[in-house]
């Protein structure tokens, strides 16, 4: 076994101490109380104050430390774009939104710029149709809607939103808040999701025993049979290493398709939806392996960066798909019905605080 197989199989969660983590919750610096910009918030979280007495997405602090980010090629549903597996060290902690960014949220900043997404100005979004099985783009499909074309809920993941569109959300929460606010890199996102675990998932190593989160699952009731099965296409490219299932056996969450956010039991770091629901962007440009990539956990910025990396499955996804390693590409400017993002804080106080 390699040195890397061994070290994956190790507590990939290094955190400097016990004291240290305690001194950081409890630090002062860590939420500016008195700010005009910060909700008062229990130890290791914030929550800004946005105009209109309304609130900015609930954050979580994730400590440094380090992990084995990708998987062994022994991890079964692995593909080669997982690897090779690298020690990645985080060396400051950052907020992270507990959830992925909901309608409610996206309304709020679209009803204060007048912002209109790709999806408006080119009216159109990517969605399965019910009636025929078939991916389509549907005319008049926007950030209003969900994977069935109705209005979605406010406290659902907004979806259909390009990463442009959400890099314009985090752009204008930064200028509100005065925080620096992104996305997050894909290995800050890999280390979220895992949480100081090395299985495949971070619930373990195959179907959960336990309701966990928004999954493709055999107990779940499909709302259509032409749209619960993989396409053609799908198959092929999930079968590309051997069969896998579908879905997961035995499983049941209630939900086929979209459900509102924090509906599901959290990971180990407290966060929620980081596996299922909905796919995350995250700020990386699209490169075939991790040869060359940054170990510090930033995000890497050259490569195919008209293409960029999404995290975390969905609920539409083969069960190799929302595992903690995966990876899946998708052009800047799509947008489609289980694609959306949260965002990552600086942890630093407000800019106009630093006088």
């Amino acid at each position: 076994m390699s040195t890397l197989a061994k070290s994956h199989n190790s507590l990939c969660i290094k955190l400097k101490s016990i004291g240290l983590l305690i001194t950081v919750i409890l630090s002062s610096t860590l939420l500016p109380l008195c700010s005009a910009h910060a909700s008062h918030s229990k130890p290791g979280t914030a929550q800004d104050h946005l105009p209109e007495n309304k609130l900015g997405p609930k954050l979580l602090l994730i400590p440094e430390g380090e992990f084995v980010m990708g998987s062994p090629v022994s991890e079964k549903g692995r593909y080669e774009d997982e690897g090779p597996q690298r020690t990645v060290t985080i060396s400051k902690p950052f907020f992270m939104a507990e959830t992925p960014i909901t309608v409610a949220q996206y309304r709020a900043f679209i009803e204060a710029t007048g912002y209109r997404t790709i999806a408006e100005k080119e009216e159109w979004s990517e969605w399965r149709n019910p009636k025929s099985g078939d991916w389509e783009k549907l005319a008049g499909l926007n950030w209003r809607h969900n994977h069935r074309g109705n209005l979605n809920g406010d406290n659902y993941p907004v979806v259909h939103v390009s990463w442009g569109d959400a890099k314009a959300y985090i752009e204008w929460l930064s200028k509100i808040t005065k925080h620096h606010y992104r996305l997050p890199s894909e290995a800050e996102m890999e280390y979220a999701n895992r949480a100081g675990t090395t299985t495949p998932y971070w619930w373990g190593n195959d179907t959960p025993k336990q309701t966990v989160a928004n999954l493709k699952g055999e107990h779940d009731i499909p709302e259509n049979d032409k749209t619960w099965y993989p396409t053609p296409g799908e198959r092929q490219y999930a079968y590309a290493h051997g069969y896998t299932p579908f879905l997961f056996e035995g499983y049941g969450d209630g939900y086929w398709g979209l459900s509102p956010v924090a509906s599901f039991k959290a990971n180990p770091f407290g966060l929620y939806d980081t596996a299922g629901n909905v796919w995350e962007w995250t700020e990386d440009c699209w490169n075939g392996s991790y040869h060359g990539a940054p170990n510090d956990g930033s995000p890497r910025l050259t490569g195919t960066c008209n293409y960029r990396v999404v995290r975390g499955g969905s609920f539409y996804c083969f069960p190799r798909h929302v595992r903690s390693a995966n990876r899946w590409i998708q052009k800047q400017s799509n947008r489609a019905m289980y694609i959306g993002f949260r965002v990552v804080r600086e942890k630093t106080v407000p800019i106009e605080d630093n006088f």
